[in-house]
């Protein structure tokens, strides 16, 4: 089955399962603006074009929400 979207087609197979999804990875600082730092897609995985920090940073990530959102 094939929905139009607000981004593009939505495809999904017999079982229900979307096909052909890319999906973008946006990145949101306090005071910056919403920027996309790569994208993910089925059967590829994670594209980023950010560069991993240095193994002597520390990250304090616990405890922090993080809100995901699917517009159909």
């Amino acid at each position: 089955a094939k929905v139009k979207g607000m981004t593009g087609p939505i495809v999904v197979d017999q079982h229900g399962v979307r096909v052909n999804t890319k999906l973008d990875i946006m990145h949101l600082e306090y005071r910056t603006t919403l920027r996309s730092i790569g994208t993910w897609e089925y059967g590829v995985g994670v594209r980023t074009n950010r560069t991993r920090p240095a193994p002597t940073s520390v990250f304090l990530d616990v405890n922090r929400t993080r809100i995901v959102t699917t517009i159909l």
